[in-house]
């Protein structure tokens, strides 16, 4: 049998439950000769089916949130104890003995597999190295932290990915989760529409300012809160958190994307703006006129039919064919 030992980051910027269930998925259509192993301070959010084993352990990241001075005193304390970390872990590798080691996000895994002569891969969007270089010199504690990412065999970075230049071997694939199933989109429909127009919002975007400019655009709402229905909304407001806007695309959903102005959502948000599929919004700025979100949805039905296949495909299928090659 053999075994991928995943190491998911538990950090909310990641996406990594949303891209581990479509991997999880995608094994158990094309990889059943794969037995997964997670490791991660997260707790499963569905019962481990067969297959999948799910073990809860530390996985140290920043925070950030942490003011510059401490960020600094952090990311030294926590480069110092990596190599407790990965000594500690080197009795899981050699209990499950995995073919490959995935982290989504954190480098300790990537140095993990390089200690233990196990092929390392990343899968993500988003990596320490490219965040803390916007507070830190890229020198010194950095130096660190590239080299960790460095060690990675393969870096397979799907579309709206930020900073992942540090890799030295990047394979691109499409998106990882958000697939769309019709039938039950459209049963979906089918209970909103007599209801109202359904319009996904998200938990963060709730203030009354919103619900109230959003109320006035479109008159009779449904809201619709939860990722799964995302797919069956007329129109979605979103922050720039990958769940939800890889959600919104591959659902063909048009957006409006609001952001703090920090690089990491300001990036994604604005990539998106730049696709054609979504308007960005700063927070502050008021809500679009009518006019403005028709056009934007008139807009966006064509940009989605014009939309490269990397934004279409299922990237965790490629991710399982890429596995069957090694």
């Amino acid at each position: 049998m053999n075994r991928l030992l995943v190491y998911l980051s538990a950090r909310p910027v990641t996406g990594s439950l949303f891209r581990f269930r479509s991997l999880w998925g995608a094994l158990q259509r094309w990889g059943r000769d794969w037995e997964v192993v997670v490791r991660t301070p997260l707790e499963c959010p569905w019962e481990p089916p067969p297959g999948l084993l799910w073990e809860r352990t530390p996985l140290p990241e920043p925070s950030p949130s942490l003011e510059d001075r401490r960020m600094k005193e952090w990311i030294g304390e926590w480069v110092k104890g990596w190599s407790l970390w990965v000594e500690g872990e080197i009795g899981v590798v050699e209990e499950y003995r995995p073919r490959v080691i995935l982290s989504d996000m954190a480098p300790q895994p990537l140095l993990l597999a390089k200690e233990t002569g196990v092929l390392g891969w990343f899968l993500g969007h988003f990596n320490w190295f490219s965040y803390l270089s916007q507070f830190i010199e890229v020198s010194g504690l950095l130096d660190d932290v590239a080299l960790a990412y460095e060690s990675a065999h393969v870096a397979l970075v799907p579309p709206l990915s930020w900073g992942q230049g540090i890799f030295p071997m990047v394979q691109e694939v499409p998106l990882v989760g958000g697939g769309v199933h019709g039938d039950r989109v459209r049963g979906m429909r089918r209970r909103f529409l007599p209801q109202g127009i359904p319009i996904y919002l998200d938990e963060g975007l709730t203030g009354k300012e919103v619900r109230k400019g959003i109320e006035e655009i479109w008159g009779g709402v449904v809201w619709l809160r939860n990722l799964e229905e995302l797919p069956a909304a007329q129109v979605a407001y979103v922050g720039s958190g990958y769940a939800q806007l890889v959600t919104a695309i591959r659902g063909e959903v048009p957006c409006v994307v609001f952001h703090h102005n920090e690089e990491l959502g300001l990036s994604m948000a604005k990539e998106m703006e730049g696709l054609g599929v979504a308007l960005a919004l700063e927070e502050t700025r008021e809500m679009p006129s009518a006019r403005e979100m028709a056009l934007l949805i008139n807009g966006a039905s064509e940009a989605y039919r014009a939309l490269p296949s990397l934004f279409r495909l299922e990237g965790a299928q490629f991710f399982v064919e890429i596995l069957g090659h090694i």
